[in-house]
């Protein structure tokens, strides 16, 4: 499997698992359709973006907080 989908299909896990919207992972970082695209294998995520949804979706593994 392609990292780009490993890493939108994790992005999605931990999203769906906390029952987090797109659009409250995506505001002020991405549109939700790129997180959409993301999520869904179709687009890269750049690794300023990536940081920035993980500290928003999973801040604990982050940061340590």
């Amino acid at each position: 499997m392609d990292d780009n989908i490993m890493i939108g299909f994790a992005i999605k896990k931990i999203r769906t698992d906390k029952h987090l919207s797109q659009q409250f992972v995506a505001h002020n970082i991405m549109s939700v359709r790129n997180l959409r695209n993301i999520e869904n294998g179709v687009s890269m995520i750049s690794t300023d973006n990536f940081f920035m949804v993980l500290d928003r979706i999973a801040p604990i593994l982050v940061f340590g907080t």
